[in-house]
């Protein structure tokens, strides 16, 4: 299946600059894909249903954090936006896409931040505030913490491939 395929393609990728947060995105495409194709098998289905349903209540999160990435997102917004609880939309948040919702909004943010990094020379202190961070340090720590260099750094082995 493709999405197999994309997942071992980021997982061998020698570049390896996003290559994490690659493979976590290709994961969650892999077994949104498993679990289609095996849910009429021995599965729970009532379970299944129960994770479906809770899926399609954080619709409307994942749709904002992925048109307003950017934008800060509290706890309460975003459990009000699928009409949950704050601890109820935690657990499921958590169960659903196995991270926290700030852990979330920052793996968007990382992806975007390579895409600018790589295709466009905007400064690293504009990147940072079209991504949402309050300031260039606070992104450059992020950035670090997720791909094991700066962003000037992983500019500078873009640059050196190219």
């Amino acid at each position: 299946h493709d999405a197999l395929g994309r997942l071992l393609e980021c997982y061998f990728d020698r570049r390896g600059f996003h290559r994490e947060a690659g493979c976590k995105a290709w994961l969650l495409v892999l077994l949104n894909v498993l679990i289609q194709e095996f849910r009429n098998s021995a599965l729970d289905r009532v379970e299944l249903l129960r994770r479906q349903a809770q899926v399609a209540r954080l619709k409307p999160v994942f749709e904002r954090v992925r048109v307003q990435y950017a934008d800060r997102i509290s706890l309460s917004a975003a459990a009000a936006l699928c009409g949950m609880s704050k601890a109820v939309f935690g657990r499921v948040f958590k169960e659903a896409s196995g991270m926290t919702l700030g852990s979330y909004l920052n793996h968007v943010r990382m992806a975007h931040a390579v895409e600018l990094l790589e295709a466009t020379r905007d400064s690293i202190a504009e990147i940072s505030l079209r991504l949402g961070f309050s300031d260039q340090s606070h992104f450059c720590r992020q950035f670090h913490r997720n791909f094991g260099r700066s962003p000037g750094q992983y500019r500078a082995r873009l640059a050196q491939k190219r």
